[in-house]
């Protein structure tokens, strides 16, 4: 287990010490405490802890998400706007994480999401209703656009938009690992 560090230099930890650690895989977040056994500096600074009496597991999400970035229209479901362009930054087979500059409403609020879904060398139109679950205040990501942020929990899927999705987070998750072979 790697030192803590804060400003690029480890924290003071001393042997013996308690510590509470927390991690997330996945879509569960793991905790334990332990006992700090010994302190290593080189060949960077690390720890060795206890075994762990216990282990805690809690599932934060339904299902695995993975990073995009997919140009969207959204549209409020019963409001008397247009479509309003998005980004989907984030997207499991539950649910998104979208972004935009204008407002798509407040908690609830039904939305009908289209975006073009690259998956297998094809793109599919993929159109999804959804409600919104979470929403973020407004944030600058370039110094001109403010944008806001919506989770957004997906109803139910038919088979086909289904099968896309779980093709594309498929594909996104084998893109993003890592193989060593030697």
């Amino acid at each position: 287990m790697s030192v803590p560090v804060i400003n690029g230099l480890p924290i003071n930890v001393v042997i013996g010490g308690h510590c509470a650690i927390r991690y997330m895989s996945g879509k569960d977040i793991y905790g334990f405490h332990a006992d700090i056994r010994m302190l290593h500096s080189k060949p960077f600074h690390y720890m060795i802890l206890s075994y762990p009496q216990e282990i805690e597991q809690v599932t934060v999400r339904q299902s695995e998400r993975v990073k995009a970035f997919l140009e969207a229209r959204t549209q409020v479901i019963g409001g008397d706007g247009g479509s309003i362009i998005s980004m989907i930054r984030n997207i499991s087979i539950t649910g998104a994480l979208l972004v935009c500059e204008q407002s798509l409403g407040e908690l609830d609020k039904n939305l009908r999401i289209e975006f073009k879904l690259p998956f297998a060398e094809t793109e599919s139109d993929v159109v999804i209703e959804g409600s919104i679950k979470n929403v973020s205040d407004a944030f600058k990501e370039e110094a001109d656009h403010e944008l806001r942020r919506y989770g957004v929990m997906f109803k139910e899927l038919d088979d086909t938009t289904r099968i896309l999705l779980q093709g594309y987070i498929f594909e996104q998750q084998t893109k993003n690992r890592l193989f060593d072979v030697r």
